[in-house]
């Protein structure tokens, strides 16, 4: 049996568009190991042109993410007092779920 995962999606969601979602929903739909994806909102330390801040970022994801049980939102990022490294933050979600592998979206 292969172990279950779960997909780390970063990114600014400055905002979080429809095209996030669908793309999340075709992630699960198309791959039966994957239980869930987790959307990991940067942190606005990150030296980017208006940045909508934390707190509405991680507000507009969760309003979506609540009405799908697939979804999550994680602080991992917004909760840093300095902008992570992607690999920290894999490191992070790897401890939070110890018992799933953790995959990683590129969205070009």
């Amino acid at each position: 049996m292969q172990k279950k995962q779960i997909v780390m999606f970063g990114g600014a969601f400055n905002p979080p568009l429809n095209s996030h979602f669908s793309l999340a929903e075709q992630i699960i739909n198309e791959n039966e190991e994957v239980e869930k994806v987790v959307f990991v909102p940067e942190n606005s330390l990150y030296e980017k042109a208006e940045l909508i801040s934390n707190k509405h970022r991680y507000q507009m994801l969760k309003m979506v993410c609540d009405k799908n049980e697939e979804f999550e939102v994680s602080t991992i990022e917004i909760d840093s007092q300095r902008p992570l490294y992607t690999i920290e933050t894999l490191q992070r979600l790897q401890e939070q779920y110890p018992n799933y592998e953790i995959a990683f979206m590129i969205r070009k």
